[in-house]
């Protein structure tokens, strides 16, 4: 018996469906190079308050302990079924459940990962 395959629409970004309560949708990827020691954590979820308006998160894990941390709110003008994002990530599905390009464009907060670990919260400058 062979597994049934999903549809190829079921990895597109959805229409905010009318009169549905609560609805939402997020969209995940942590790929890591174990080679260089760098991973980026980017989620993208529909925010409760408006479906609309997506909350967006980044994180950049680098070799020598620091993190680069974004988040922020926002919608993008050229959402579709295929591109979506915030106000600084960008998801572009180019063949469904197979490949999605992502990309950045913003400020992110420089931060140590032990801090992050302990509980800490230091200001440290941002990186554009």
């Amino acid at each position: 018996m062979r597994t049934p395959q999903p549809d190829g629409t079921e990895d597109l970004v959805h229409p905010v469906p009318e009169g549905v309560e609560a609805w939402s949708e997020n969209i995940f990827f942590f790929p890591f190079d174990y080679a260089q020691q760098i991973g980026i954590f980017c989620h993208l979820g529909r925010s409760f308050q408006s479906p609309h308006l997506w909350r967006e998160y980044i994180h950049v894990l680098l070799p020598d302990g620091r993190a680069l941390l974004s988040k922020s709110f926002g919608r993008r003008a050229d959402e579709s079924e295929t591109i979506t994002g915030g106000n600084g990530l960008r998801y572009e599905v180019i063949e469904p459940f197979r490949r999605w390009r992502f990309s950045f464009d913003g400020v992110a907060r420089d931060a140590r990962r032990s801090d992050l670990l302990s509980g800490a919260n230091t200001a440290r400058p941002s990186v554009f």
